[in-house]
């Protein structure tokens, strides 16, 4: 909910900035009458890096979700002959060897994107508050003394 929040506001302050160079653009006979300041370029730059920041968000939540990567149990790389089934030189299967490098890549993205963003298991993250907690509890009893 809090990103739909974000983005709404980002497309707001981008419209209003359209807006603000459309009226700069009509109200004076140049056709460059925004870029005579210089805060205009500062929010040009800020419009664009905020952009760049939501697309690559969606990009990132999209490659970390749960059927981003789900492979097949098995590809029939092999087009063997029925004529001749023990040959010694099989022909590849094209279209499914292009399917699993396409499965190598993905995977090979979901591993960068994990790493890079350190997404944990539930499990790591039970296991890190368990000791972020225990670490407290010591510091409690160190402070408290003996009992």
């Amino acid at each position: 909910m809090v990103y739909l929040v974000f983005v709404a506001v980002a497309i707001a302050v981008e419209v209003a900035e359209f807006v603000t160079l459309c009226k700069a653009k009509k109200n004076s006979d140049r056709k460059c009458a925004y870029f005579t300041v210089l805060w205009n370029y500062v929010d040009l730059a800020a419009i664009t890096t905020q952009i760049v920041a939501v697309f690559l968000w969606l990009e990132v939540q999209s490659s970390l979700t749960v059927d981003a990567f789900n492979p097949r149990l098995s590809y029939d790389v092999y087009d063997v002959s029925p004529d001749c089934p023990l040959a010694n030189l099989a022909r590849f299967n094209n279209s499914e060897v292009t399917e699993l490098r396409l499965l190598y890549a993905a995977a090979d993205h979901l591993a960068v994107k994990r790493s890079m963003y350190q997404v944990d298991s539930e499990r790591q993250m039970r296991e890190r508050q368990t000791e972020r907690q225990r670490e407290r509890d010591r510091q409690c009893a160190s402070v408290k003394g003996p009992g």
